[in-house]
């Protein structure tokens, strides 16, 4: 048996003892290490349903990945923005490029991404035009 046949079956696993951590009370290092461990693990099985088109699998995988993380994570922020609005969820896209943009306001690194993502949804939601948003 190959670990990589089953990562995301160890990621739910993970993923369920940090939840249960969660509910004892205070996280202490060993339940911050499962998150960890368990965000990292759901964001690869996330992005390899991604590369397989699979975008239900790829969204749910990697919004749990970001439940798990430690803060807001730049990548994982904006694979699930891009996951989303590819499945033309852009009410749900909104609210991940909501805190990719707040993020980007502390941390200048995912400004870039959080521009382009907002004129990305601001032209799927029909709130820009593609000329106006270029111009921004």
């Amino acid at each position: 048996m190959l670990v990589g046949e089953h990562e995301e079956v160890i990621a739910y696993h993970l993923e369920q003892a940090h939840e249960y951590h969660r509910q004892l009370g205070p996280l202490d290092e060993h339940g911050r290490a499962l998150g960890v461990r368990a965000a990292c693990l759901l964001a690869l099985v996330g992005r390899r349903a991604l590369a397989r088109a699979d975008l239900a699998a790829a969204a749910n995988l990697l919004g749990r990945a970001l439940d798990r993380a430690e803060g807001d994570d730049p990548e994982l922020l904006w694979a699930l923005a891009e996951v989303r609005l590819s499945a033309g969820d852009t009410t749900a896209a909104g609210d991940v490029v909501a805190r990719l943009v707040a993020l980007a306001e502390r941390h200048p690194k995912p400004r870039p991404r959080a521009e382009l993502l907002s004129g990305q949804l601001a032209i799927l939601t029909g709130t820009d035009t593609p000329e106006a948003t270029v111009r921004t």
